[in-house]
């Protein structure tokens, strides 16, 4: 039913001929043409470009400028920036976190293991 429902939305026909032909109620109609519809334009930035334009000394406000980046997008961007370099130090210092308690724990193992050889040789 939903194919056929494009199918006549794509040749122009109008609600009540669709309800007519297919059977359905017209809510049903309004609901899968609301679906079809085309999502908005968005403008997909060059986020390369932007940062090393960034990088060069440009200013915020001169990168939004020059790439068309209204101040929403451009905090955004930066939030999720943060989040992920946020993350990342998370990750590393929990790796080394752990790196340094399983460096104490082999030093514990190899000092409690020495002292246990010396105390059986003498």
């Amino acid at each position: 039913m939903r194919q056929r429902i494009l199918a006549l939305l794509a040749e122009g026909k109008t609600y009540s001929h669709i309800v007519a032909e297919v059977g359905c109620a017209k809510s049903t109609v309004a609901y899968h043409a609301k679906n079809v519809k085309e999502p908005p334009n968005y403008k997909v930035h060059d986020w390369a470009a932007v940062q090393k334009c960034y990088d060069a000394g440009s200013s915020g406000l001169k990168c939004m400028a020059r790439f068309g980046i209204c101040r929403a997008v451009w905090y955004n961007a930066n939030k999720r920036a943060r989040s992920y370099c946020v993350r990342i130090c998370l990750s590393l210092w929990k790796r080394l976190r752990w790196q340094a308690e399983m460096q104490g724990r082999i030093q514990k193992i190899v000092l409690d293991s020495s002292v246990g050889r010396t105390s059986h040789s003498g």
